[in-house]
């Protein structure tokens, strides 16, 4: 309230200004051109009494200007603030690997979308190293898990110690969500939502 009171205040000051200082410069003007005579004093106190007041009129100006656009900038930040979608959450891989190592401990491996090699060696996607119980049961280029059109697959790269589904093993196996897979004696966990599995 008190601020529009203010405004409308200084809105007012600056127009009296303008418009006093312009009655008090030209109408001396015009009673000179008529009686033949220029009021240069007249002119001179006129501009004096006028001058702070004009300049009080030009500070207020000047902030309600700055005031505006610091009201736009806000409006402005507030608005593009709004119509920014949330930040999406990344997705989780439609496929993954869960090994419990011996104190019951879950990792996760998340499966390629197209293609996973698993294996001793450093070529491939999963390396299965020391961090390992029975890492040395696992070939140098054990395993691929792919994503096919039937769904995810498991093959078996001539491994000397297999690939078990279930405990059976296996050369080429269809996979689903909550199967446990042997790569020679490393037990994982596939998962994967049930869309991935029923492709």
């Amino acid at each position: 309230m008190f601020k529009t009171r203010f405004w409308t205040g200084a809105r007012r000051i600056l127009i009296t200004t303008g418009l006093s200082a312009a009655l008090l410069l030209i109408a001396p003007g015009w009673a000179g051109d008529i009686t033949g005579r220029t009021s240069n004093n007249w002119l001179r106190w006129s501009a004096l009494c006028l001058l702070p007041l004009l300049i009080v009129g030009i500070v207020l100006l000047a902030l309600r200007i700055l005031r505006l656009r610091r009201a736009k900038r806000r409006d402005a930040s507030q608005t593009k603030a709004q119509t920014q979608p949330a930040p999406s959450t990344i997705p989780s891989p439609a496929a993954y690997l869960e090994h419990r190592d011996a104190p019951g401990v879950a990792r996760r491996f998340d499966l390629d979308p197209t293609s996973t090699a698993i294996g001793r060696g450093e070529s491939n996607d999963l390396i299965i190293n020391e961090d390992f119980p029975n890492w040395e049961t696992v070939s140098q280029r054990h395993a691929q898990i792919s994503r096919q059109a039937i769904g995810w697959v498991i093959e078996d790269n001539n491994s000397r110690n297999g690939v078990y589904v279930n405990g059976k093993r296996t050369g080429h196996n269809l996979l689903r969500d909550g199967w446990q897979l042997d790569i020679g004696g490393v037990v994982f966990t596939f998962h994967a939502n049930e869309k991935e599995t029923e492709r």
